[in-house]
């Protein structure tokens, strides 16, 4: 998941290092995604800073619940750098007791 003051280079390290292991890597703007593609299996929350809005996290949490089927996966990398961030908190705990 593209933004959230995630360091470019930190995105190319990560996409150019999954992709030498055969993985297919995109880009998503939640904010600007009308939904997140159907085909996706994972999504990667690298590093935010700053917190999701109440829209992204219903979309990555519709996502995660696909359909009552789950089988999707969110990994989140923490930042040094993250402020407070009380929507991702809460979408972390609720996904985590799960």
């Amino acid at each position: 998941i593209e933004g959230y003051n995630t360091s470019e280079q930190m995105v190319s390290v990560f996409q150019q290092y999954y992709q030498n292991q055969n993985y297919l890597c995109q880009t998503i703007q939640t904010l600007t995604a009308s939904n997140i593609p159907e085909d996706t299996d994972i999504l990667v929350l690298l590093a935010p800073t700053i917190d999701l809005t109440d829209d992204e996290i219903k979309k990555i949490d519709e996502f995660l619940v696909n359909d009552g089927r789950y089988g999707k996966h969110l990994l989140y990398f923490a930042s040094p750098d993250q402020r407070d961030t009380p929507n991702l908190d809460a979408l972390l705990r609720q996904r985590h007791s799960i």
